[in-house]
């Protein structure tokens, strides 16, 4: 929580962060699969919340990133619906309840989605047609995103020093393009230049330094 409130004070465009579902179904955040030795998705949301970070912040639900972030209009949110290690199916019910959270708080102004997953990433399309959706994997062509309705790519910086023209590519399909995850101010300049949509970075402020001066 101390992270997203910090983003909003430093004005970034978004706050960038991963969701899994915990053992009775409760939307919660976190990078990796398991958080001081609990697996997310084999434990309850009572027991996760419960768990102390740094700073004296604890874990957070995905309900309280959305209550927080409708408190400004500035900075949005990059929700990550995270591949379940225990199969399609309950990747696709991470991409559900996010949504249907994101919908239930009045939030879709605020958040735009991202992942890993193809088939979560269609379940968001079929939920919110509206929805700014952009895929994480590079194992599909620009066109096969384009006709699934995808909103655009979101990939590591090596597939854009592989193709310097995947930018011009991308945005010939109307396509948006974010790259990840760059923390040197000279891959920072490069990126900028190439007119990406979007960097994720976990620098902000140098980022935001360099664009100010663009």
């Amino acid at each position: 929580m101390k992270s997203l409130q910090k983003a909003i004070e430093l004005g970034c465009e978004a706050a960038e962060f991963d969701v899994w579902l915990s053992s009775d179904n409760t939307p919660i955040l976190s990078h990796d699969p398991s958080i001081e030795g609990r697996k997310v998705e084999e434990t309850t949301a009572e027991e996760l919340l419960k768990i102390a970070l740094k700073d004296g912040d604890f874990v957070p639900s995905l309900k309280e990133y959305l209550l927080h972030i409708k408190g400004q209009n500035k900075t949005r949110l990059v929700l990550e619906v995270k591949a379940s290690q225990k199969g399609k199916e309950r990747c696709e019910a991470v991409a559900d309840s996010s949504v249907q959270l994101v919908h239930k708080l009045g939030a879709q102004a605020w958040v735009d989605y991202i992942t890993f997953n193809f088939d979560a990433a269609m379940r968001i399309r079929e939920l919110d047609p509206t929805a700014n959706i952009l895929y994480l994997e590079a194992d599909k062509s620009l066109e096969e995103l384009k006709a699934a309705k995808i909103s655009g790519i979101d990939y590591h910086f090596s597939h854009f020093q592989k193709d310097p023209d995947l930018v011009k590519k991308a945005n010939a399909l109307n396509l948006k393009t974010n790259v990840w995850t760059v923390n040197k101010e000279e891959d920072m300049k490069t990126y900028i230049n190439m007119g990406l949509d979007y960097i994720t970075t976990d620098e902000p402020e140098l980022l935001l330094k360099l664009v100010g001066k663009q």
